[in-house]
């Protein structure tokens, strides 16, 4: 064997071990949705003065559990961002942020992250934001677009009959910023409706047509937001839709031309969305069950778990926890009404 042989030979043989490790490597990121609750009780104190009044963390409080109920954003803002900070969340989507909350944690998280997201009266900053925030040392973002949950998706401000608010969702296709893989995915985050079930089960057959469009094209595709739509009972018709256990409603023919699913139909009615939580072990899902809770702590009635995280069961992922966080401090301030859902998925 000549020396040119050999090398060759080498080099071969360590490009086919570099392949082996490119395509088996697999990337962790930390995914969390949150609720955070509007901005229900504006008032004028500025980010640096909720800043300055953050208490001595070695001081015992005066009193615990000293409030109680709903606080302004201002007493909450800070909770929401130590969370994330300790949480070491890598992306993240927030549901009923006002354009003050969301300029807020952009201010907090500093110019190491990015976000997208528009107010969903006007698309532009009017009302709540559904925003998406990723690292960009992490991730680099592709596009993105929004789209209203109604009958006329691409219309600012519209809703579905009956439905208490306007629905919007805000999707977003990202790659990863890694040498070991330039995996792509797409997420969407939104918030259903609160007081109709048909609204939310027409939103979610929306949801379910987008995420199969997005598999049709190679992508792997998360879900995640409020639903208000528990697992099981009298409003669990979007869970359920977006799980295959119901069939899903008929959707505005615009919106399917939009994101067209393909031509193969078999593979398109296979097609579901996955709770994470139910590919884990007991011992690898933490934390609490109910993922809003209100504002009272005394009051246990309204506990729920509506809060989700889904992914495409054309797969690319795999979960390796989930955990539900409390946020209620010693002080008696619940951060949000809701808690936030975190999980750690591999791509």
């Amino acid at each position: 064997m000549t020396v040119a042989t050999s090398r060759m030979r080498f080099a071969s043989t360590l490009c086919a071990a570099l392949r082996t490790v490119l395509s088996s490597s697999q990337t962790s990121v930390r995914l969390m949705t949150w609720n955070v609750r509007l901005d229900a009780l504006p008032d004028n104190i500025t980010l640096a003065e909720s800043i300055a009044a953050l208490p001595d963390p070695v001081a015992q409080p005066a009193e615990f559990y000293a409030v109680n109920g709903e606080q302004p954003w201002s007493a909450r803002r800070m909770r929401i961002y130590e969370r994330i900070l300790t949480e070491e969340v890598d992306i993240f989507g927030l549901q009923e942020a006002m354009v003050r909350q969301v300029n807020d944690m952009s201010e907090l998280l500093g110019a190491g992250w990015g976000h997208v997201g528009v107010g969903r009266e006007d698309g532009i900053e009017e009302g709540e934001f559904m925003p998406i925030y990723w690292k960009k040392d992490t991730f680099t973002l592709l596009r993105s677009d929004h789209f209203w949950l109604s009958h006329d998706p691409f219309v600012p401000g519209t809703k579905f009959p009956g439905a208490s608010s306007v629905r919007v969702a805000t999707a977003a296709h990202f790659k990863l910023n890694s040498w070991l893989s330039n995996k792509r995915f797409t997420l969407v985050n939104t918030h259903l409706d609160d007081q109709s079930d048909p609204a939310r089960a027409f939103a979610a057959s929306m949801l379910l047509h987008r995420a199969s469009s997005e598999a049709a094209n190679s992508s792997t595709v998360f879900i995640m937001g409020d639903f208000n739509s528990q697992a099981q009972g009298h409003d669990a018709s979007a869970y359920q839709i977006m799980v295959g256990l119901r069939a899903p409603e008929k959707i505005n023919a615009t919106f399917e031309q939009a994101f067209p699913a393909g031509n193969k139909k078999a593979s398109e009615a296979e097609f579901k969305m996955i709770d994470v939580r139910t590919q884990l072990p007991p011992m690898r899902v933490a934390g609490c069950w109910a993922t809003f809770t209100g504002f009272d702590a005394k009051d246990t009635s309204e506990y729920s778990h509506i809060d989700f995280i889904f992914g495409g069961s054309n797969g690319g992922w795999n979960v390796t926890s989930h955990r539900v966080e409390n946020v209620l401090t010693d002080d008696g301030v619940f951060a949000s009404d809701h808690r936030p859902v975190i999980a750690d998925i591999l791509l």
